[in-house]
């Protein structure tokens, strides 16, 4: 009796247990399969219609997941499943990469610190390839380029060996905003930022936030490396999840080596994904779904697709015939056949043109408000609308649309008018619209529309100390060009200078100097 009382105070206990035991072991194999990460480091498309994405998965130790394939992964652009893309890893002969190098010179980096950081890199760069490039800057109480993008590895060798710490502060974020800029010029389509320091952010001119503003604006995954105990490890972290990069920490400079190869195998292990794409030209947004030991994660990013045309395709040769004159009827109902699609073509883009002569939209957005470009038959009373068909004002803008330019004064002193800020855009429903500033909006997809990230694609904006007009890019896809050259920063604007905005032309004309508007 006491045997079967003991055998059911097991089997109760077990009965209690059990559930619990099962949650806690069944519940850990799944922490760990969800933290993986999904990285699209690079996108884009070219002439041909082919969009191209470079990937990055690293499991929860930053080791990179390999043998992925096809089936492990969905895509979809503007959620249009995309069912026909390849997959395959990176190839150094076919997408060489470019490395930026920079390394913290302050004091807390002298002597063992250092030593461990140089032997460190200079294993790294062994490690490359013969196509791939580096490039060395080091910080401190400054930032200096110590060595270009160069294909020559030991040029990059004597460089580092030059490197000596003792500066008495550390720009951190003026080497992360200086290594962006930098790397953005690389001469690969490929780029990444190696930052290696011990320390904190001390009397840089540059914010954070000037940083993050940067990072938003390229498409370069900087690895951050770290270690010792005076870190601004949230910063790291924050820029490397930014960037698409990932933040690396050692516990002492000994473990530096361990950072630098296990940084070449998250570069070295990338996949490569490429699709066909046959919309219109403009801007798109693309999203990356991976199934990885059941657990689901994504990415997405942006790119502005520039597809000119298809290419040819192969003929099929038709049977041939022994009648010539089956060969003749069928030349002539080919002939009617094209005259009648031609016919057909020409007189639908003869409507679209009556109804729209541009072909794009321009508008103006005030405290929220919307005006639509004015012509000389719409009946709109002059004094109601701000853009035109006609040059008004003193200084102002064009957007040279076919037919029919739209005219925007910045400076009108008969009328009092004068805006000091305009930020040229695209309208979106979903756009981030701030009530307190002007737009210039244009129906163009090449036009970055506002998000979280940027409030535009660019902006026009009176200096109040010289009087003149600056434009400045604020991140966009297509970019901004001035003079055929992608603006970097701010520029002054002078009269009859040519703005690109993403394949949008305008002009910028100033007749406050005496001379005529050159539009």
């Amino acid at each position: 009796m006491e045997v079967v009382l003991t055998i059911r105070s097991h089997l109760f206990r077990i009965c209690i247990l059990l559930p619990f035991a099962l949650l806690f072991f069944g519940t850990v194999p799944v922490e760990a399969q969800e933290n993986f990460s999904l990285r699209i480091l690079d996108i884009g498309s070219n002439a041909r219609g082919t969009v191209r994405l470079i990937v990055s998965a690293t499991d929860a130790h930053g080791a990179p997941i390999r043998e992925l394939h096809r089936s492990d992964f969905r895509l979809d652009v503007e959620q249009l499943p995309i069912r026909d893309f390849t997959v395959e890893p990176v190839s150094s002969a076919k997408n060489p990469l470019s490395v930026f190098l920079a390394f913290d010179v302050s004091g807390s980096m002298n002597g063992t610190p250092m030593d461990a950081a140089k032997a460190a890199a200079i294993e790294f760069l062994d490690r490359l390839g013969t196509d791939d490039y580096a490039a060395v800057l080091s910080f401190g109480s400054g930032v200096r380029l110590l060595c270009d993008f160069t294909s020559n590895k030991e040029s990059v060798k004597q460089s580092l060996e030059t490197v000596a710490a003792g500066d008495r502060n550390t720009w951190l974020y003026e080497a992360t905003f200086e290594s962006l800029q930098q790397a953005a010029n690389a001469p690969t389509a490929r780029a990444a930022i190696v930052l290696l320091t011990d320390g904190k952010d001390e009397g840089s001119p540059r914010t954070k936030k000037s940083v993050l503003d940067r990072i938003r604006g390229v498409r370069i995954p900087v690895f951050a490396l770290g270690f010792g105990t005076n870190l601004q490890k949230a910063y790291l972290e924050e820029i490397a999840a930014a960037s698409g990069g990932s933040f690396l920490f050692a516990p002492t400079a000994e473990d530096l080596g361990q950072l630098y190869a296990q940084v070449y195998e998250q570069l070295r292990n990338q996949y490569q994904i490429e699709f066909r794409f046959a919309k219109p030209a403009g801007e798109y947004i693309a999203t990356l779904e991976l199934n990885h030991e059941g657990i689901r994660k994504s990415a997405r990013a942006s790119f502005l697709h520039a597809l000119t045309g298809e290419p040819a395709r192969p003929v099929q040769q038709s049977q041939s015939f022994d009648n010539w004159f089956v060969y003749l009827v069928l030349i002539v109902l080919a002939v009617l056949v094209a005259l009648s699609l031609v016919t057909f073509i020409l007189h639908l883009r003869a409507r679209k043109a009556r109804r729209s002569p541009s072909g794009i939209r321009v508008e103006l957005m005030i405290e929220g408000k919307r005006s639509l470009l004015s012509t000389p038959a719409s009946g709109v009373d002059s004094k109601m609308t701000v853009l035109s068909q006609a040059p008004s004002g003193e200084a102002g803008i064009v957007v040279e649309l076919p037919n029919a330019p739209a005219y925007l004064p910045l400076v009108d002193e008969a009328i009092g008018r004068k805006y000091d800020e305009v930020v040229i855009t695209r309208f979106d429903k979903a756009g981030k619209f701030q009530k307190e500033k002007t737009y210039l909006l244009i129906s163009d997809r090449s036009v970055s529309r506002p998000d979280g990230k940027r409030i535009g694609h660019a902006v026009i904006f009176l200096n109040q100390k010289s009087g003149r007009h600056q434009i400045r890019d604020l991140g966009s896809i297509g970019g901004t060009r001035l003079h055929g050259v992608r603006l970097k920063g701010s520029a002054y604007l002078e009269n009859g200078d040519r703005i690109i905005i993403g394949t949008v032309s305008m002009k910028y004309y100033d007749m406050r100097s005496g001379g005529e508007a050159d539009v």
